[in-house]
């Protein structure tokens, strides 16, 4: 009950936004998003992508190479924890990038995230490669 309230108070304050977690980018419109991707953040942006990172992964059961998690709410301490997040600006663009384990996405199976990203226009998104590093981009 009070994950959902949290998910609430986010929208309402415009820190997260209902979007369709699940779409997927080909080949020009993902370089495009690539492209637009920021190369540092500010405090703001941290914030903002700390969130959606936390909204992306509240109330689905997390599958890990490590191990499977229940479905619950996790805040970002314990998302950040689990997936080794670190942030990085020196490759071609900025972003949380996934160290400790690979975390996988139901709707894309043999797909496990690498990073978050965000873009120039506000926009988070999530990085997600294959075994053969074939890669997805989804939005926040």
């Amino acid at each position: 009950m009070g994950g959902k309230w949290l998910l609430q108070w986010l929208y309402k304050k415009q820190l997260v936004s209902p979007v369709d977690n699940h779409a997927m980018y080909p080949g020009q419109v993902r370089k495009e998003i690539q492209n637009s991707f920021l190369l540092s953040w500010n405090p703001q942006q941290f914030k903002y992508m700390e969130a959606r990172i936390s909204a992306h992964f509240s109330f689905k059961p997390m599958q890990t190479l490590h191990g499977n998690y229940p479905e619950m709410y996790l805040g970002w301490q314990a998302i950040s924890e689990r997936l080794g997040l670190a942030y990085t600006s020196s490759s071609s663009y900025a972003g949380y990038w996934v160290c400790n384990t690979e975390a996988y996405n139901d709707k894309f199976p043999g797909y496990h995230y690498i990073g978050f990203a965000l873009s120039s226009d506000g926009k988070g998104y999530a990085i997600l490669w294959n075994e053969k590093e074939n890669e997805i981009i989804i939005p926040l």
